[in-house]
């Protein structure tokens, strides 16, 4: 996730966000008022694909 960690802060700020890394399929939660498609292109900078 340190790919992706830069980006997401940026949009959503450090701390306001994680990830389930211990599930076959990574869950995302984003505690802030931000549009799927910000996150979606969060995840594309990184090289990452999601899924809404």
């Amino acid at each position: 996730m340190a790919k992706v960690t830069p980006f997401l802060n940026e949009i959503s700020g450090e701390g306001n966000w994680s990830v389930d890394l211990h599930q076959p399929i990574k869950y995302v939660l984003v505690n802030a008022d931000i549009s799927f498609e910000k996150i979606k292109q969060a995840f594309d900078k990184a090289g990452f694909k999601v899924e809404e």
